[in-house]
């Protein structure tokens, strides 16, 4: 009994955590208060961990190549980031020092507080856009400096209020309390393929998958259907793309605008992840062999004026090639730690391979988490319907 309580104390700990580490719109204003709170909830799960004398440390050849990365990243070139390590770094470090069983159990709960929050800020969301209730914005600045507007657990940039389509239809896309669509979108798309779309188990997924709907971020869109498609079971196939056209068919105008029109408007339009300052400056690196190598340094993509960079380039042009190989066997050590695999531990693998293509910060701990996850729940049946299975007693090592 002593144990079930510690053992929930823990995982509530961490997951709490984790969702702090996204940086929520509800904790913006506590500034770098919140990342110190989630490195104190860390330190609580920890604790509770070595009390339980669980067998940690099983993942050390991402732990191994996750301090080489950081010392590499901080060594080479001109380093333009405040210190050598941040809170957001220590956070994955911690919970990839966890047991398999302590990862299985904490997504478990991380997976229910998520998405119940996820839950809540859908129905407010509806509320406002169909004008159901009158919840009135208030200005909320994010740790980037950009102005959102706020209502409960929801924002959405300001700017979005000088939008044409927003302007004439009320509609935006679905942020939830994220800092973009994109981000939400990602999170909720990797989440359901990591418990293999299994809606009929787990009710809560498709809450995930109206927000990656809702998000309209083509990139989630992708993810779903690459793993869909791949999973080779029609009866899924049919259910998800039924359910998806018929909320698309309640207004076509929407994904006319948001998915189709990106796709159909040309490469820019598609590919958004950069700012035209750095597709400038990648295509001056590229004919560098040093640099291109060994990168420019660390954060030095940030120094790229306005429009922001998210892409797999700025992990390149920061750290290299060299960096990139360093970043990419990260993914693979995890993968090759979990010995037993079958078809759907690929899907999982490419999934997230594909996700680095405009999501470069895959090493932060909400990723890893249901990286990790979905690598072990896919490999066997036990897993995904005993919820009461010990990962550990299990051979996947």
């Amino acid at each position: 009994m002593r144990e079930v309580t510690v053992c929930k104390l823990r995982d509530v700990a961490v997951s709490i955590a984790i969702i702090f580490s996204m940086s929520p719109a509800f904790l913006w204003s506590l500034g770098g208060v919140a990342n110190l709170i989630a490195l104190a909830l860390i330190g609580i799960g920890y604790f509770f961990e070595l009390v339980l004398l669980r067998n940690s440390l099983q993942f050390k050849k991402f732990l191994f190549l996750y301090l080489l990365y950081i010392v590499y990243t901080n060594l080479v070139g001109v380093n333009l980031s405040r210190g050598f390590i941040d809170s957001l770094t220590i956070i994955s470090f911690l919970v990839m020092s966890l047991s398999y069983d302590t990862l299985f159990s904490v997504f478990k709960k991380f997976f229910e507080i998520f998405g119940v929050l996820l839950a809540l800020s859908l129905l407010f969301y509806f509320l406002k856009i169909f004008s159901l209730l009158n919840l009135p914005y208030s200005i909320a600045i994010a740790p980037d400096s950009r102005e959102y507007l706020s209502y409960p657990l929801n924002v959405l940039l300001a700017f979005e209020q000088t939008n044409a389509f927003f302007i004439a239809t009320g509609f935006y896309r679905f942020y939830s309390f994220l800092n973009e669509p994109g981000f939400i979108g990602t999170i909720s798309a990797l989440i359901i393929v990591a418990y293999k779309y299994n809606f009929r188990r787990y009710k809560l997924l498709f809450v995930y998958l109206m927000a990656a709907i809702m998000s309209f971020s083509l990139a989630s869109y992708i993810t779903l259907f690459l793993g869909l498609m791949l999973t080779l079971q029609p009866r899924k196939i049919l259910i998800i793309s039924v359910l998806v056209i018929g909320i698309i068919s309640l207004n076509s105008l929407l994904f006319e605008r948001f998915i189709v029109g990106r796709i159909n408007s040309g490469t820019d339009s598609v590919d958004n992840r950069t700012s035209p300052e750095f597709d400038k400056k990648w295509e001056e690196i590229k004919g560098d062999i040093f640099d291109f190598t060994f990168g420019k340094g660390k954060s030095q993509h940030s120094s790229l004026g306005e429009g922001g960079v998210s892409s797999w380039k700025s992990i390149v042009y920061n750290s290299g090639v060299i960096g990139m190989i360093i970043y990419l066997l990260l993914f693979i050590s995890i993968f090759t730690d979990i010995k037993s695999r079958n078809r759907y531990t690929y899907i999982v693998l490419l999934a997230f391979l594909i996700t680095i293509y405009h999501r470069p910060n895959l090493t932060q701990s909400y990723y890893l988490l249901i990286f990790v996850f979905g690598l072990i729940n896919s490999y066997n049946k036990a897993v995904s319907y005993n919820e009461k299975t010990d990962i550990n007693s299990l051979n996947i090592r």
